[in-house]
């Protein structure tokens, strides 16, 4: 059996298991195993924090496109629940004018002097007929000329020496049937037609009793009344 005088010659490495002191060789051994022992997982690490200098894993990239892809759907999500409030939001301005075009005026944005009739015989009227714009207003308006009757014989367009009065009996329709500023003019108009229509019969009436002879003492607002119950009947209603 050979004889080794030199053990470290013959078990490589046997210094780092003896403990004896290494040679240079086996330093440099023993070193880089205890380096590489220590080293970091740098492929781990990347995985979850990156350096600026350093560039990410797969994983890293993965992790960053999931991120932008929730924070692009939350901006969509965002965008939506914008839009979604900004329609009800206009869909509620558009009923709160539809609401404020049905409310009367106020008495402070439109004055009325009552001057050719009072309030009060006005509201009787309006109570008389709550539901009949056009008798309210057949009925105001002989009122309302009762010291100039002969006028009633006149289309309403025509009646240029009293547009006051006429401008009157059309606010007293507004004010107490709350008719909304949308719809005036049309109220307007049907009504208007109304009295138009009794004015030229009113006016052929007279005319066939003086062509006839036939002389009476009945005030022409007599004859008002019986023309009204001719065209609609004692108790009859028109509503518009």
């Amino acid at each position: 059996m050979p004889v080794y005088h030199d053990y470290y010659s013959y078990v490589p490495n046997a210094d780092l298991f003896l403990g004896a002191p290494p040679d240079n060789q086996n330093l440099k051994t023993h070193l880089s195993l205890e380096s590489s022992s220590q080293k970091p997982n740098l492929t781990s690490e990347c995985s979850h924090d990156v350096g600026p200098n350093e560039s990410p894993s797969k994983d890293g990239w993965a992790r960053m496109e999931r991120n932008i892809d929730q924070m692009k759907n939350s901006l969509l999500n965002l965008l939506s629940h914008s839009r979604l409030q900004e329609e009800k939001t206009e869909a509620v301005e558009g009923l709160l004018e539809k609401i404020l075009d049905r409310l009367p005026e106020k008495e402070s944005e439109t004055p009325l002097d009552y001057k050719f009739v009072p309030y009060e015989e006005v509201v009787r009227l309006h109570e008389a007929y709550p539901t009949n714009p056009r008798a309210f207003v057949r009925a105001l308006e002989v009122l309302t000329y009762q010291d100039q009757v002969y006028e009633l014989q006149t289309a309403v367009n025509k009646r240029l020496f009293t547009l006051d009065r006429v401008e009157f009996i059309r606010k007293c329709l507004f004010r107490h049937f709350a008719v909304p500023p949308h719809l005036q003019e049309d109220v307007w108009r049907s009504v208007r037609t109304s009295l138009d229509r009794r004015s030229h019969r009113l006016k052929h009436l007279i005319r066939a009793r003086q062509s006839t002879g036939f002389r009476t003492s009945t005030p022409i607002s007599d004859l008002l009344e019986g023309l009204d119950q001719l065209e609609n009947g004692a108790d009859r209603q028109i509503v518009i």
